[in-house]
């Protein structure tokens, strides 16, 4: 059972959970967020709650496991998760020192090669955020989508959970998904919310040093795997909803 100690920091937070930076123990933690300081929702009047909250947790275990013992993928390395000592939910791995994709380009990461006029630039720099996403793309070309090809099954989902891609789950809601079993292995690991969101790069060379975020992974057809290197690519397939309800049908029993 895992321990929040008092060197965390939080770091960020959603609808649901509160995201703590732990540099005394090397760790990330993301923690259910209590009940009453969660917003409230406006069609429910009650707190908001997602669907498949814990099992999205298992997955996400199930997941890094799972690619730290058959894959070269770089992921954090799982420490524990489960129930804190106030039953909350929480998912804690190694403490991953990079900058996310998206947040490349906030600052010049390279002063001494990049200027503007010839003038070192200061803040924002297009130099080092075209370079990440470059970079990001030719990992996700040459390393990543190989390895999550090689990793096939015959059965949707992982370990018997089935949580379908985000860009799915915001077009097809269903109550629950169950696992769907081919007379061969056609599926392949896919990461389910790969955006720059859950890329993390090296601060100095700007190189993918860490896929993070693989609570809606699983293994579904190779269609399902979907990702770009900003945010606006990222979801512009959120769009496509009758693409989304054509995979769907794909997994239905």
């Amino acid at each position: 059972m895992a321990v929040l100690h008092e060197d965390a920091q939080v770091v960020g937070d959603s609808d649901d959970k509160v995201y703590y930076f732990n540099f005394t123990t090397s760790t990330f933690m993301k923690r259910e967020k209590p009940l009453a300081e969660r917003a409230v929702s406006r069609m429910t009047g009650k707190p908001i709650e997602n669907p498949w909250f814990k099992e999205r947790f298992q997955n996400e275990a199930a997941a890094l496991q799972l690619l730290r013992s058959q894959a070269k993928i770089p992921v954090p390395g799982l420490r524990s998760w489960g129930e804190d000592s106030e039953g909350l939910l929480f998912l804690e791995t190694d403490l991953v020192p990079g900058v996310q994709l998206e947040r490349a380009g906030d600052e010049c990461r390279m002063p001494n090669l990049h200027s503007l006029n010839g003038e070192k630039i200061g803040k924002k720099c297009d130099q080092c955020a075209d370079l990440a996403q470059k970079n990001f793309n030719q990992f996700v070309e040459e390393k990543l989508l190989p390895e999550l090809r090689s990793l096939k099954s015959s059965t949707t989902g992982l370990n018997g959970l089935v949580i379908p891609p985000t860009w799915i789950l915001g077009s097809v809601h269903r109550p629950s998904w169950e696992p769907k079993t081919s007379d061969k292995e056609e599926y392949v690991m896919t990461h389910g919310d790969l955006g720059p969101h859950n890329v993390m790069m090296d601060v100095e060379t700007l190189e993918v040093i860490s896929i993070i975020d693989w609570e809606y992974s699983g293994y579904f057809p190779p269609e399902f795997q979907k990702w770009g290197a900003t945010r606006g690519g990222h979801f512009a397939h959120f769009k496509d909803k009758d693409l989304a309800r054509e995979l769907a049908a794909t997994i239905d029993l």
